[in-house]
């Protein structure tokens, strides 16, 4: 795709500090391109037009918050790491915490219970047995290392 036909697909028309979003195919908010035989995100090929640097195996993460975005202003190369720290900071992904990790043995009312029966001197070795759980899990979560969102 030459530059030219690209940026007729891009709304530049709210000037060079406002988003430019891509005006044709989407998928899960963002723009994509039919190139070379497969489907490219759309700020990528933005970010590749515009930067010496191509971002290759890199992420190429908004700083808008704007998925289909393709101003260059908006858009800088990053790992995938640096990608999902940007998503949880913006609150669009949020870590799955508690309950909502699929990995749990215990619940927000189990926690509670622990932490009330330690309270009133109860051992966590006792109280990781009754849950089936290790003990140095229990000791994390009595000490308020393990599910900190869960308050007493």
């Amino acid at each position: 795709m030459k530059a030219e036909s690209f940026w007729s697909f891009v709304d530049q028309s709210g000037g060079p500090d406002k988003c430019w979003p891509w005006r044709r195919g989407h998928c899960h908010g963002y723009g994509w391109v039919w190139l070379e035989g497969k489907n490219v995100l759309a700020h990528r090929i933005a970010y590749d037009l515009t930067h010496k640097r191509k971002a290759g195996r890199w992420k190429v993460r908004h700083t808008c918050d704007f998925p289909p975005c393709c101003n260059p202003k908006h858009l800088l190369r990053g790992t995938h790491r640096q990608n999902l720290h940007d998503a949880v900071i913006r609150g669009r992904l949020s870590p799955a915490r508690g309950e909502r990790n699929g990995k749990a043995k215990l619940t927000e009312l189990k926690v509670k219970f622990a932490r009330r029966q330690a309270s009133k001197g109860v051992s966590g070795t006792r109280l990781a047995k009754r849950f089936s759980i290790d003990q140095s899990t229990m000791s994390q979560i009595l000490l308020g290392r393990y599910w900190k969102h869960v308050g007493a």
